[in-house]
């Protein structure tokens, strides 16, 4: 067995061959610790697509600040606290994502993007009242609100599939407007 036996190198000799301008070296401290640091971040996140992120994200810090490094602790300890505050920032970030007001306005939290918000709550107390107000309404001018308003049809499509002339149509649900808007200002 007379020949040379490869040293592996330690943490600190990679670190100073990446400072020195090895990328290489980098990518042997990732191999190394890439596992533990997977399992610190699942420790976290207890997911293992947003542990990855967490990784990925700690690395990331590590290698823009693997210059800095003072060599007073391990590199592992090192990585394994950049990959915790990586995780309490991932956390952070969720939890404002899906955070919902309590406070006394009574609003919903909406999505980033305000054309894929949908606030459910936004018109009830309208829907409320138009409701009430169409049970007041007599059922042939509710029928002519229903049919035009309520399912599109034209004047034409819902006179006949009530049987009546497009005018009684007309002033059945002009009649069932009026009479809806009286109930409504009656309750405020």
């Amino acid at each position: 067995m007379g020949g040379c036996i490869m040293r592996r190198k330690t943490d600190h000799q990679l670190v100073h061959e990446y400072i020195a301008g090895d990328i290489h070296a980098f990518n042997l401290i990732v191999r190394r610790h890439e596992r533990n640091m997977l399992g610190v971040a699942l420790r976290y996140s207890r997911n293992e697509c947003d542990a990855e992120d967490i990784v990925q994200d700690a690395l990331l810090k590590a290698s823009r600040h693997l210059y800095g490094f003072r060599f007073e602790s391990k590199v592992s300890t090192w990585l394994y606290r950049l990959v915790a505050n990586a995780s309490l920032d991932h956390q952070r970030r969720r939890k404002a994502e899906y955070t919902v007001s309590l406070d006394d306005n009574d609003e919903l939290s909406q999505d980033k993007d305000p054309r894929l918000a949908h606030d459910p709550t936004a018109h009830l107390d309208r829907l409320i009242a138009v409701k009430d107000a169409l049970r007041v309404v007599p059922e042939a001018h509710r029928k002519a609100v229903f049919l035009i308003d309520i399912m599109g049809m034209s004047l034409q499509s819902a006179a006949d599939t009530c049987g009546v002339q497009p005018g009684t149509m007309k002033s059945r649900r002009a009649r069932a407007r009026a009479i809806m808007l009286e109930h409504m200002e009656g309750a405020c």
